[in-house]
């Protein structure tokens, strides 16, 4: 084999669709919106757990701060609008 690069056969290779500006100019879009709704959430979550349950449960503040993030994709995805 030597020094040479291993190349997979041609039906193995990745069959992904090349990105065009379109969409990453939507990918960075919707980031924007996944930050705001993970970082909304997790201050949610530690508002409600400081006062009202006086303690800090691990599972509640990364859930909040999962839904958050996707619910960000959702509203994000939603008020995108294409540049003509």
């Amino acid at each position: 084999m030597g020094n040479k690069p291993y190349i997979p056969p041609k039906d193995l290779q990745n069959k992904m669709k090349p990105v065009t500006p379109g969409d990453a100019a939507k990918a960075d879009w919707t980031m924007s919106y996944r930050l705001q709704g993970m970082a909304i959430g997790l201050m949610a979550a530690a508002i409600y757990c400081y006062a009202y349950l006086q303690y800090w449960p691990k599972t509640l503040i990364i859930s909040a701060g999962i839904f958050g993030y996707f619910a960000g994709w959702v509203v994000g995805t939603w008020m995108y609008k294409k540049k003509d």
